[in-house]
């Protein structure tokens, strides 16, 4: 069974990096041959300001705010899982928070130096934090499975030492044990 699981987050892991890899690069949202390096924007909260009237925008603008605000945040949740999984028992907080944001400067970096995608400084921190939450999920995830293993062994204690019980032996005339 374990080997099931350990082939079944292999596909998704792969799955999952493709995604980005087909978002991240090859994804067409723009019409037409672009020179994205133009577009780039490398100072932090540069474009946020006009973000802010987001009342102001078009529907259109709204939609396209919303999507790469969103879509960067949610693109790298599941990354923590991904790390965990490659890394295993090497697995740490700090190794996870530094593969998160190296990750997202490389995606940066080679969507600039490729001209596939606009370079953004924006997306580097709406990327972190979607890293972040993942781990926070990550952590819950963990914590419940542990949880939920160490209630299970608690349960087949109890139940073990029932059955050995003097009770339980005497209620089924198996006498003592």
């Amino acid at each position: 069974m374990k080997k099931v699981f350990r082939i079944g987050y292999a596909v998704t892991s792969l799955v999952y990096i493709g995604l980005v890899i087909y978002v991240t690069f090859f994804a067409r949202r723009r019409k037409g041959p672009h020179d994205y390096r133009a577009l780039a924007n490398w100072s932090m909260f540069d474009d946020w300001t006009t973000y802010a009237k987001i009342h102001e925008m078009t529907k259109a603008e709204r939609f396209s705010f919303l999507e790469n605000f969103w879509g960067n945040i949610l693109m790298f949740i599941p990354l923590p899982f991904v790390i965990y999984f490659v890394l295993g028992r090497q697995f740490s907080l700090i190794k996870t928070i530094l593969m998160i944001f190296i990750t997202s400067v490389l995606i940066e970096i080679l969507q600039y130096v490729f001209n596939k995608g606009v370079s953004d400084a924006g997306d580097v921190l709406l990327n972190f934090i979607g890293g972040i939450i993942g781990i926070l999920l990550f952590i819950v995830h963990t914590r419940q499975y542990h949880l939920c293993c160490v209630k299970r062994i608690i349960l087949m204690t109890r139940e073990d030492h029932f059955y050995r019980s003097r009770s339980y032996s005497k209620f089924f005339g198996m006498g003592t044990v």
